[in-house]
């Protein structure tokens, strides 16, 4: 089912406080409506009405995701006093492993995911280990993409994670390297 993360969102926001599995057996029904690329089958003046969808490139959708993914290397995993723990940093290391497998090869961030996966026993000793990979990577775009952030510079990070998670997910189930053991396909 190729439905966007929002439209997924939308519809099972609507049923809070109820049963949720009326709002995923309505996105079922509309999974016809999406081509094999993830494009909606419907028209034009259609998708106007949904608040919901813009249309974004495959280059716009990598960018988002690679900028979230920069962003949250440099500023959501050292938090607090304390760096990662051994069970952070265990888990640090499988989602490393899981995007070095399932993501395209020829996508640029893979330089950064290998770069770290190559310094996996001391990348997260310290945030300067960790910064030292990572700003050598600069992300391909400054912000987010209109369809991110809709307009607000501000917004686009969960998007881009969105769109990166949605990836991951997609190519996985996919990918002939997807023998990972990680129960996600």
């Amino acid at each position: 089912m190729d439905l966007h993360p929002f439209l997924v969102w939308q519809k099972i926001a609507g049923k809070v406080g109820s049963d949720a599995s009326a709002a995923f057996a309505e996105i079922g029904e509309k999974e016809d409506q999406y081509d094999d690329n993830g494009k909606n089958k419907a028209s034009a003046s259609s998708l106007s009405t949904d608040a919901f969808w813009i249309e974004k490139t495959k280059y716009e959708i990598y960018c988002d995701a690679y900028l979230s993914f920069h962003f949250a290397m440099q500023h959501g995993i050292f938090v607090g006093r304390d760096g990662p723990d051994e069970k952070a940093k265990e888990t640090f290391h499988l989602w490393i492993d899981l995007l070095n497998k399932v993501l395209p090869p020829n996508w640029p961030l893979q330089n950064m995911l290998s770069d770290i996966a190559e310094n996996i026993e001391t990348v997260l000793d310290s945030e300067k280990n960790l910064l030292e990979i990572v700003d050598r990577y600069p992300p391909p775009r400054k912000h987010w993409s209109h369809s991110c952030s809709r307009g607000d510079p501000a917004m686009g990070y969960t998007c881009g994670l969105w769109q990166l998670f949605h990836v991951v997910t997609r190519k996985s189930k996919s990918s002939p390297r997807n023998s990972i053991g990680y129960g996600i396909v």
